[in-house]
């Protein structure tokens, strides 16, 4: 099944912690911000302090706008996202503190229960054609441009302007995303 979701559709929700606010674009059925299974989001950062803490969750955060952030982990070494779509991931249990580099910026997460999935996420600045395989669920969005999407024999297109969510339960064939600036993720049961 193939699902386009709008922008008007994303919510607006407080950040766990209570310090800002993340725009919701998919969670789980029945997923809430205090119980859910795996949540995407998108959340802007304009000073520097903690994460919200996600105990058994594993975070994959990406930079979409701004001059980069560095995250340190429990006082460890930090990951620095310092590029357009540079992509870190995360045990969300770790006390983690985000640094901008040089004002704010605009972060895409992926928060999934590191029990039930293991998450994979390619991302790609240039344009590309990319061979979607199969998976539990997959969800592609578009910074800027559209993409589009076809069955692997050509026949079948969707359009997917940017800014959009496509989310995409259970294929059964591979499909060809093409476009620019994209975050591709997939979600596959453990």
């Amino acid at each position: 099944m193939i699902k386009i979701i709008s922008p008007q559709e994303y919510k607006t929700v407080p950040w766990k912690n209570g310090m800002g606010e993340t725009i919701e674009l998919a969670i789980n059925e029945g997923g809430t911000l205090e119980k859910f299974d795996w949540r995407i989001s998108m959340a802007s950062v304009v000073e520097d302090g903690p994460f919200s803490a996600f105990s058994g969750f594993e975070r994959t955060l990406i930079l979409v706008k701004g001059n980069g952030i560095s995250l340190q982990h429990d006082g460890k070494p930090t990951d620095k996202l310092s590029n357009l779509l540079d992509v870190t991931t995360f045990d969300g249990r770790l006390k983690t503190s985000g640094i901008l580099y040089s004002g704010p910026i605009n972060d895409f997460n992926i928060i999934a229960d590191k029990q039930r999935y293991k998450v994979t996420v390619q991302t790609y600045v240039e344009n590309v054609d990319v061979d979607l395989r199969p998976a539990y669920l997959s969800f592609v969005y578009c910074l800027s441009g559209d993409a589009s999407i076809s069955s692997p024999d050509g026949t079948d297109k969707i359009s997917l302007t940017h800014g959009s969510l496509l989310k995409i339960t259970q294929p059964s064939e591979n499909l060809t995303i093409s476009g620019r600036r994209m975050i591709i993720a997939s979600l596959e049961l453990n």
